[in-house]
């Protein structure tokens, strides 16, 4: 059976948090009483925030969806062109070390 689809709009929307999901041994290490527990725990809901707010801003906002894919698509077209002028001096340095 087909379970109905949650509606994603506004801040009110059900997010569901990291340390539900990340299980026993993650709960066992945040619930820790040194350095690493309180370490963990910072992280996991900082990165809860961070993920919330980005969200957010990615529903609420077009222009934020459109920068973000550009900014994403030219990142990939960088890479893709450095890698292949890369790869291009690879292969000439590799034809003049062969002796003819």
């Amino acid at each position: 059976m087909r379970r109905p689809a949650l509606a994603l709009t506004g801040m009110d929307s059900p997010v569901v948090p990291t340390n539900t999901v990340l299980g026993e041994r993650y709960r066992k290490l945040a619930s820790r009483q040194d350095n690493l527990g309180s370490f963990l725990q910072g992280t996991t809901s900082l990165i809860d925030k961070t993920a919330s707010v980005i969200s957010h801003a990615l529903r609420q906002y077009p222009w934020v969806r459109i920068v973000a894919g550009s900014y994403l698509l030219l990142l990939h077209l960088y890479v893709y062109v450095l890698t292949l002028s890369l790869q291009h001096r690879a292969v000439v340095l590799d034809d003049k070390s062969k002796p003819h």
